[in-house]
């Protein structure tokens, strides 16, 4: 994902779910270019075996790219699963959004124990 002024450009990267083992970054790049220029695409992999954990993400070069590929893939079958394709959220977005929703998160720590004090 590329910066711009310091800021990770979220608007349009796509987060591809249910993907089988077979789907790597090549083939993942491979069909979202159907729908408009793709900047990168990535299949996460577990650390220890390599596997697929079948969530992927996809930059595209345009938002329009990337409305096209939800509107066409989203929960199509692909590759034999049903795909859910959709926006991906800015890790600070949803970190505030959980604030509004929930309030700050305070962890206060008994300082003889050192262990958290859960207060309700």
């Amino acid at each position: 994902m590329n910066l711009k002024n310091g800021r990770c450009e979220m608007a349009r990267v796509l987060q591809v779910g249910n993907l089988p083992d077979t789907v790597d970054s090549f083939v993942l790049k491979q069909l979202f270019e159907l729908y408009g220029s793709v900047r990168s695409a990535t299949v996460n992999r577990h650390f220890d075996t390599n596997l697929s954990t079948g969530v992927g993400f996809v930059e595209m070069a345009s938002v329009a790219g990337g409305a096209a590929a939800i509107a066409a893939l989203h929960h199509q079958m692909r590759f034999g699963r049903n795909m859910s394709v959709c926006w991906s959220e800015d890790p600070q977005s949803r970190s505030a959004t959980r604030q509004q929703r929930f309030g700050p998160f305070e962890i206060e720590v008994d300082e003889v124990t050192g262990k958290e004090i859960n207060r309700q």
